[in-house]
């Protein structure tokens, strides 16, 4: 989708959406597989997620259940930023997205990939995440 067509306000609460993530790479996100790791890694959930500035995630196996919420494409809104560790818990490889489309939100390469998730590549894809923003909402609120 464009950064026009991603609302400002997550549709579930009344705070900023930060971004928008699905587990494919680009255009066709939900229609193809992860490259490095086959079809057997594709997402059972192929679901867009939303991000509210807040909302965080300590472990993609546990997020939502019976899941493994992927982020491999995302949209990041303006003000906003995602930040994404390829180890459970924020710790591991961090990578800071700022505002922008990314149609490869790629794994990156640590030999302890296959202690953790068994993967003979060595690509771990990002398993925890923070999303924020630097906006405050508008009070409306009258004043004497």
């Amino acid at each position: 989708p464009s950064m026009s067509s991603v609302p400002v306000i997550s549709p579930g609460s009344d705070t900023f959406l930060a971004a928008l993530s699905w587990p494919g790479y680009g255009d066709r996100a939900c229609e193809e597989t992860d490259e490095n790791h086959g079809a057997w890694f594709k997402d059972p959930c192929e679901t867009v997620s939303e991000w509210p500035a807040g909302k965080n995630m300590t472990d993609f196996f546990d997020y939502i259940p019976g899941c493994t919420v992927q982020i491999k494409s995302m949209i990041v809104r303006p003000g906003c930023e995602a930040e994404l560790w390829y180890v459970f818990d924020y710790s591991g490889v961090k990578k800071t997205y700022p505002p922008g489309i990314y149609t490869n939100v790629g794994p990156v390469e640590d030999p302890n990939c296959s202690i953790m998730f068994g993967y003979t590549d060595f690509l771990c894809p990002p398993v925890s995440a923070k999303f924020s923003c630097s906006m405050t909402p508008l009070d409306c609120t009258p004043r004497e």
